[in-house]
């Protein structure tokens, strides 16, 4: 689910929209009246760093009453949920929020943007905390110009409170520690088109993989792969089916080459089925061009 402001106009739907298609939960998500939904601007220079300007508007506006719906959305929040949460909402809200899913033994996953907002008092409520380099910078006094700096910062951030602390690296990658181990997950090269929404996927990817359960290890590397998405080098995965639906709603074109693809690795996949003692078919788990089993043995990321 998701809890936000939007305006009473037409970016509204243009935000939730999409978000509604694909079965999120809006409920909590209000619209405030003569307030215009938040909006942003985003310049892709040619080395694809993006450059933002942000204009949080309604997801600004919040009140003292808006705590007790907050609160409230999260005890009723499924068993086993995990909150992700920034500060691009009015800070005061971020604490209720956080209260609520310790108080529910949620994980909390904690993107301190904008980091002049960050309350660090909060931090020994915090499972993971995810600034990228910038962001560590500033609240750490440590300038991050290299892997060891990025883990002298995270270091800072445990010695806080901080459950987990993950510095996402200015040319890719991170370092994930807690007090039993120190992770430095290095990026595969890769020619940036464009970061925009890269810290938003690290984020989300790494709430999935904590929900999955992972190891730390997995999740920071599930995390980084979404991150910069190089790692999985244009395959194609079984469970694209997964999202057809809202890919032939928005992307039908996409839609129909996915099935296409299918459709031409059929005989294949039924002889693989086959080998293997099974009926029907067998698609690899990921597969390219040429539709063989692309998934390496071992993988590092």
């Amino acid at each position: 689910m998701l809890i936000a402001h939007v305006g009473a106009d037409t970016l509204a739907e243009q935000a939730l929209k999409p978000l509604r298609e694909i079965e999120v939960d809006l409920k909590y998500v209000n619209a405030i009246e003569g307030k215009p939904t938040g909006v942003s601007m985003i310049t892709v220079p040619p080395d694809g760093k993006k450059g933002i300007i942000l204009a949080g508007n309604a997801n600004n506006i919040w009140t003292k009453e808006d705590i007790t719906a907050v609160r409230d959305a999260i005890a009723k929040a499924p068993s086993g949920s995990v909150l992700v949460v920034d500060y691009e909402i009015a800070p005061f809200i971020v604490e209720p929020a956080i209260n609520a899913a310790c108080e529910r033994d949620f994980p909390v996953i904690l993107d301190p943007s904008p980091a002049d907002r960050v309350e660090q008092n909060l931090f020994s409520q915090v499972t993971y905390l995810v600034p990228d380099a910038g962001e560590a910078e500033k609240l750490s006094g440590i300038k991050i110009n290299s892997v060891d700096c990025a883990i002298q910062a995270a270091h800072h951030f445990l010695d806080r409170g901080v459950k987990n602390a993950c510095v996402k690296l200015k040319d890719g990658g991170c370092v994930l520690i807690n007090h039993e181990q120190t992770l430095h997950i290095p990026p595969v090269p890769v020619d940036v088109v464009d970061a925009t929404g890269a810290g938003d996927a690290f984020a989300g990817a790494l709430a999935v993989a904590v929900l999955e359960k992972r190891s730390l290890q997995d999740a920071a590397c599930f995390a980084t792969a979404a991150w910069h998405g190089e790692d999985y080098r244009g395959h194609i995965f079984w469970d694209e089916t997964f999202v057809l639906p809202f890919l032939a709603c928005r992307f039908p074109e996409i839609a129909r080459s996915m099935l296409l693809y299918r459709y031409r690795r059929l005989g294949a996949a039924k002889i693989l089925a086959r080998q293997h003692g099974y009926k029907g078919a067998m698609f690899p788990w990921r597969s390219a061009s040429t539709g063989r089993e692309e998934t390496p043995r071992f993988q590092f990321s």
